[in-house]
């Protein structure tokens, strides 16, 4: 249990570190995202009418952030990809980390979904699978990111009884392409 509740205070520090923080001076202007990814074989997709955000430089890391829905609208996928530094990333593979990156060739995601009240997680890569990411520009200069299945560890919520949420560690994957428009 003191595992879980620690684990949970780190959980609410990163979201509240992405979520809350004051955007750096520099942010790129915002553009669109599409994207098609799967978060534990659930798959979510920008064109289902969800709103996305693009490429932003939050606190010192720059990060791509968008959100998809399930095809009935019902389930939420959100995916922060967060690279080294606040300047956009150049084309090529960046290894995926657990951890905030330090290194110009690295990674790190933040995957939430929300499909059912029984079926909310919170993730982020263990780092132990050795994949990278794949980052192309587009003819127009925009990113386009490519992430092959990642193992991710985190919390799965159980909110099926209201007045006890159930809180158990879980693994899932994710994959799927993000590219600005």
């Amino acid at each position: 249990m003191k595992k879980n509740i620690s684990y949970l205070a780190v959980l609410v520090l990163v979201i509240s570190s992405f979520v809350a923080c004051k955007k750096d001076d520099t942010t790129t202007a915002a553009a669109t995202v599409t994207s098609s990814f799967a978060i534990r074989g659930t798959t979510f997709n920008t064109s289902t009418g969800s709103g996305v955000s693009a490429f932003q430089a939050i606190n010192s890391f720059g990060t791509l952030v968008t959100y998809g829905l399930t095809s009935d609208g019902k389930g939420k996928g959100l995916v922060y990809i967060s690279f080294y530094g606040t300047a956009r990333p150049a084309a090529g593979q960046y290894n995926i980390t657990a951890t905030n990156p330090t290194a110009a060739n690295q990674v790190t995601l933040l995957v939430q979904d929300s499909v059912s009240v029984a079926k909310q997680g919170l993730f982020n890569p263990t780092g132990t699978d050795n994949v990278k990411a794949t980052v192309a520009l587009t003819s127009a200069g925009k990113l386009s990111i490519t992430l092959p299945s990642t193992q991710l560890t985190g919390s799965n919520f159980d909110n099926t009884n209201s007045s006890n949420t159930v809180i158990t560690t879980t693994t899932a994957t994710v994959s799927g392409t993000f590219t600005e428009q």
